[in-house]
């Protein structure tokens, strides 16, 4: 038992280095990790709910999920990877005083693009396995760039994107939180990948559709 002010890390852990550790373990690439708040347009930070904003910048988990739908390379992603920095590093910050930092296992990031690749290439593996069971259960799921994955045939006959809609299934049942990011319309979605599934991944994480945003030279990506 602790002491009332007593400091359990002497000298403080390096919270940024820990914090760019547990961003690549989650799964942001190196650009991503990098991103900056100063990157990302005020009209996408104005269209995600203040909830999640809040709390993502406070250290916790949001209650609510959003989709950021627009053109490539606008911000959303960036806005997404600022999002997760900021809960990863606030949330250490409030604990490490007092409370031993363990690795992060309750967010994911997931390009879908290269998910979907690798799914398709690897077919029925164990690590395909995994990572739908993990990213079907984790407290937080970002699925980056949904729809820009190459459609090779249609979405039924497609075992990707199968995994994609048992993974939205599962989390929608379960009532965990996703954010997502498309450079597609609601309707080329439904279009793309069926009513049922775009549906329940709509139902806890809408979907807002980005006007007025135009190429964002600061952004990195999304």
């Amino acid at each position: 038992m602790l002491e009332e002010g007593h400091r359990l890390h002497d000298p403080e852990p390096n919270l940024h280095a820990w914090t760019q550790e547990q961003l690549e373990s989650i799964g942001l690439s190196e650009d991503e990790r990098d991103a900056d708040v100063t990157q990302i347009p005020p009209q996408i930070l104005d269209v995600i709910p203040d909830e999640v904003l809040k709390s993502m910048f406070s250290g916790y988990f949001p209650k609510q999920g959003v989709g950021l739908a627009g053109i490539a390379r606008c911000g959303k992603s960036s806005a997404l990877a600022v999002l997760i920095q900021a809960l990863v590093l606030q949330n250490a910050s409030n604990r490490a005083p007092f409370v031993e930092l363990t690795p992060v296992k309750r967010i994911m990031w997931m390009n879908w693009p290269q998910t979907c690749h690798q799914w398709r290439l690897n077919g029925i593996h164990w690590s395909v396995e995994r990572t739908i069971t993990l990213a079907s259960r984790v407290k937080l799921l970002v699925i980056d760039d949904i729809g820009r994955e190459t459609k090779r045939r249609d979405a039924s006959e497609d075992a990707a994107v199968g995994h994609l809609d048992a993974i939205i299934t599962a989390r929608d049942r379960e009532r965990l939180v996703t954010l997502w990011t498309t450079n597609q319309s609601q309707q080329e979605l439904l279009e793309r990948y069926g009513t049922a599934m775009i549906g329940r991944l709509l139902r806890l994480n809408p979907m807002t559709w980005l006007e007025r945003v135009m190429f964002h030279p600061g952004a990195n990506m999304g």
